[in-house]
């Protein structure tokens, strides 16, 4: 059945004028919610998916706080349809059953999540809420949820909504150079931080906030062979943790390629905030790890920062 709720926005100039056609020609009946979801990315390279499938959660209001309006589409699955060439609609999330903009004055709000089904619920106090996520578990760092999109109408805002998507996790890796003698040829081989909440929950409004609801534990972030550099250089890859503040031990080892050995060392407290990609960076001297104190955020899969 068509549910009779109407909605589209703008992106740019030469789209606005092409739906302005579209009004005079169709009539607001007819014009069905598209939304072109792009991320806040972990790196600015990223690109949203356009296989991922969003749950999508609508809110109808004539006056006062959208909170307070009418939940017109809850949780409905959007996916792309078409092709960016199909005309104003094409190539962009829209449900399977499609879903109109409202008559007259009422203006909506728009929750969104990724990927659709992953979200316990999605209301208008709580926002996007996901329950007892376990980060040991593929798919933490797909977790992607929308700010609410308020005051939207059909006649200030056209056929398209441009959703912004925050990443709910965030990426830690870990960045070494060698400050061991000249000539030293040391591999790392393990990297284990301790005291790391592995499990939790989300949830977005009033403000994105991760509970951790089990114990710690200790966490390996890399196990392989990276041979340390004189300059800073990231071991392994980043992986997905729940955003929170790590302040455990450091637990590096070490190979000279006659016999390994570990250095450990507690970690200044480091807050981690949902959506970034960060190093811990440190130096390594032959019987300490000198931590900088300040979190390397890499942009465009480039370190930045330095000692």
């Amino acid at each position: 059945m068509v549910k009779k709720f109407r909605l589209i926005l703008v992106f740019a100039g030469a789209l606005l004028c092409a739906c302005a056609q579209t009004l005079d020609t169709v009539g607001e009946s007819d014009l069905e919610l598209c939304l072109d979801p792009v991320p806040v990315p972990l790196t600015k390279a990223y690109v949203f998916p356009r296989e991922t499938h969003l749950g999508v959660s609508v809110w109808e209001y004539h006056t006062g706080a959208w909170q307070s309006g009418t939940l017109a589409v809850d949780g409905v699955e959007f996916a792309v349809k078409g092709s960016a060439g199909e005309g104003a609609e094409g190539g962009y999330w829209r449900a399977q059953e499609p879903v109109f903009w409202p008559a007259g004055s009422a203006h909506v709000g728009i929750l969104a999540y990724a990927p659709y089904g992953t979200a316990a619920r999605v209301n208008a106090h709580e926002g996007v809420v996901w329950e007892h996520v376990n980060a040991r578990a593929s798919g933490l760092d797909n977790l992607l949820y929308s700010e609410p999109r308020t005051d939207l109408s059909l006649g200030v805002n056209g056929q398209l909504v441009i959703l912004p998507m925050k990443n709910a996790a965030a990426m830690v890796g870990f960045s070494f150079k060698s400050k061991l003698p000249e000539g030293a040829h040391v591999s790392v081989t393990k990297i284990q931080l301790t005291k790391v909440g592995c499990s939790g929950s989300f949830r977005s409004l009033p403000e994105p906030e991760w509970a951790l609801d089990a114990a710690p534990e200790d966490v390996v972030f890399f196990e392989g062979s990276e041979v340390l550099q004189r300059d800073y250089t990231p071991v392994g890859s980043p992986i997905p943790v729940i955003p929170q503040l790590l302040e455990g031990t450091v637990t590096v080892t070490l190979d000279d390629g006659f016999s390994p050995w570990t250095l450990s060392k507690k970690l200044p407290a480091t807050l981690i905030e949902g959506g970034r990609h960060v190093s811990i960076t440190a130096s390594i001297l032959d019987d300490d790890i000198a931590f900088m104190t300040e979190i390397i955020e890499h942009i465009d899969d480039a370190q930045e920062g330095g000692e």
